[in-house]
């Protein structure tokens, strides 16, 4: 028996090196199912970039919304923004982020994974989630609850996109501390998707629908970008049925108002970047994180939110980010790839 013992050594390693082999591919089909949401990572691992895996820069946007990742970027002076080692959320698009009035941030975006049914569904529901620590840590994604919507139209046409559900969006606090949202919707008996706002005292409760933020009888409106500064609210507008395709000179809705729901339009602003991203009320101004084209994401200056200044270099090159500055100065994006 004595011979036999290197053999039976041999066989009883063999066996725990296969069973070690199924249990990690098992364990690798059951994750790459999950979100993957900064929750449940671990936080002294640090990841790739997602964008800097990709070296063909008019690749950098995933073909679909639901393919894409939200992941954190940080900046010292707003225009140098870095990695930071954090992948947020999977199956996410569209993010914003909001510094409260208390100091927490809330990142609000599309969420293309129903927990539910652990299935990735196309027009995704819009969710948030929140950080008491400057974005160190994240809660789970919650969706927000929206009240009395009128019936969804849910009929799109080649020249008219037209989603099945609420989708696209910014988040404002106002000074009594409750919150507006807006975001895109496309009511039956409207001709276009346009942009609409629903409030609510805290985050976790139903946001009740308000309205349109104004009427809009040319295009679809789509991805609004809303930001209050020196007295004013502004909107921003570039995905729309004028900027097809990647324009040399981008057609930016603009709109002002006093109350933050009933806007008026003003002239459009034509601009070598499209005002598809996020504003930021600076103390001098409003910085807009904006489209560039197969640049990825560039920035604008503005002293007044009328007219702009483009700062040239790009600052990321992803698209649609939503950017906030934080108490001491630095800055934090959500970039999606």
């Amino acid at each position: 028996m004595k011979k036999l013992t290197p053999l039976i050594t041999a066989l009883i390693l063999a066996i725990l090196t296969i069973a070690a082999f199924v249990i990690y591919r098992l364990h690798a089909s059951i994750t790459d199912k999950e979100p993957l949401s900064f929750s449940n990572l671990n936080q002294e691992t640090s990841y790739i970039d997602p964008l800097k895996t990709k070296a063909d820069k008019s690749s950098t946007i995933s073909a679909s919304p639901w393919e894409g990742s939200i992941s954190l970027y940080s900046s010292d002076n707003g225009l140098d923004f870095g990695f930071n080692g954090t992948l947020l959320f999977k199956n996410a698009a569209v993010p914003h982020i909001l510094k409260t009035i208390d100091g927490d941030l809330i990142a609000t975006f599309q969420y293309f994974y129903d927990k539910d049914t652990d299935e990735v569904i196309e027009n995704g529901i819009m969710h948030y989630s929140i950080s008491s620590d400057n974005g160190e840590t994240w809660s789970d994604a919650e969706k927000l609850i929206l009240e009395d919507l009128p019936e969804v139209c849910g009929c799109p046409t080649p020249d008219n996109p037209s989603m099945q559900s609420a989708v696209d969006p910014t988040l404002a606090q106002l000074e009594d501390a409750s919150f507006r949202i807006y975001f895109t919707y496309h009511a039956v008996g409207d001709d276009y998707s346009m942009t609409s706002t629903a409030i609510a005292d805290e985050i976790d409760e139903a946001f009740v629908y308000e309205g349109k933020i104004f009427e809009n009888e040319d295009t679809y409106l789509l991805d609004p970008a809303v930001v209050y500064y020196d007295g004013l609210w502004h909107y921003y507008n570039s995905s729309n049925g004028y900027n097809d395709g990647t324009p040399e000179e981008y057609v930016n809705i603009h709109a002002t108002s006093e109350d933050g729901q009933t806007f008026e339009l003003e002239e459009n602003i034509n601009f070598s970047i499209g005002f598809l991203g996020g504003a930021v009320a600076m103390e001098d101004g409003i910085r807009f994180y904006g489209a560039g084209g197969v640049d990825g994401t560039l920035s604008a200056f503005s002293t007044d939110g009328y007219e702009w200044e483009e700062d040239n270099v790009p600052r990321y090159p992803g698209s649609d980010p939503g950017v906030v500055q934080l108490d001491d100065g630095s800055f934090l994006m959500l970039g999606q790839s």
